[in-house]
């Protein structure tokens, strides 16, 4: 049975979804004409023009094939999720958290678990139970276990659905903690952002989304909040994992260095393969 359409309150946006076999395919027939019409009437529009993805090295990319072919980038920014993240933040009043913050309020709720009775045969008893070594592991490294929660969250469940008794009442103190300090993580912020995304007005004239696959599917509700907020959303998107996809993934891991000249490459072989 097909779903009812979200009501957002405010006239439908034009969403315009296309598909490419690869790169190439789709700069020539997709994202060049998009970049083409967007160029001449951005700069002369309130709200601004977007173009997400998910690496630096992709907008430099593009940005050099642009200005290869003349066209005005006055009034478009590209945007990667983090920057996305911030754009919509003043809407939705996020109050994210640093890692830092988080490892030391994990560390806390499991200090909290290990509590030790007075007496000494019952001390000795309780040091040897599970939940409390368990405590005692996450409170030296914490990291382990709130990867495993950013994980959960990014797959919408929270940590009450994984049977692991022993870290359950740490993830219950964590989550305490969070909330006594107006703190809260960052799918769930991505999710509330959708939802005010739905009622409120938009926040872009035009967003064009590309780069993104499967990979980044703990990104679909930032991304879909700023379909919600642009006018006339756009995705272009190709039918299996390309050249640009696999070469951009591998230059965004290498150091600083490596990192400019891996961009230098990429611009490079993207103009003569695009050509």
């Amino acid at each position: 049975m097909p779903k009812k359409p979200v009501e957002t309150g405010r006239p439908s946006a034009k969403v315009s979804l296309h598909i490419g076999a690869s790169f190439c395919a789709a700069w020539e027939t997709i994202l060049l004409p998009w970049f083409q019409a967007a160029g001449q009437v951005s700069w002369q529009q309130q709200q601004p023009t977007v173009v997400a993805m998910p690496f630096r090295s992709q907008a430099y990319a593009i940005k050099g094939l642009l200005l290869d072919r003349g066209v005005s980038l006055l009034g478009i920014r590209f945007v990667s999720p983090a920057e996305l993240r911030e754009l919509l933040a003043a809407r939705s009043k996020m109050h994210l958290a640093l890692r830092e913050h988080l490892r030391l309020l994990l560390s806390v709720a499991a200090e909290e678990c290990m509590k030790l009775p007075e007496d000494p045969p019952l001390r000795e008893k309780r040091m040897l139970e599970a939940d409390f070594l368990a405590a005692k592991s996450v409170a030296r490294a914490p990291d382990h276990l709130l990867r495993t929660i950013d994980q959960l969250g990014a797959a919408g469940w929270d940590f009450s659905a994984v049977e692991l008794p022993a870290l359950r009442e740490i993830a219950t103190r964590f989550h305490r903690r969070l909330a006594d300090c107006g703190f809260e993580l960052i799918h769930a912020a991505d999710r509330r952002g959708l939802d005010r995304a739905v009622a409120s007005p938009p926040l872009f004239t035009n967003i064009l989304v590309t780069g993104f696959n499967g990979v980044h599917w703990p990104l679909w509700p930032l991304l879909q909040a700023a379909v919600l907020s642009a006018k006339q959303p756009f995705f272009p998107r190709r039918t299996r994992p390309s050249f640009w996809t696999t070469q951009a993934m591998q230059h965004a891991t290498l150091t600083k260095r490596g990192w400019a000249l891996g961009k230098k490459r990429l611009a490079k072989r993207s103009r003569h393969r695009c050509r």
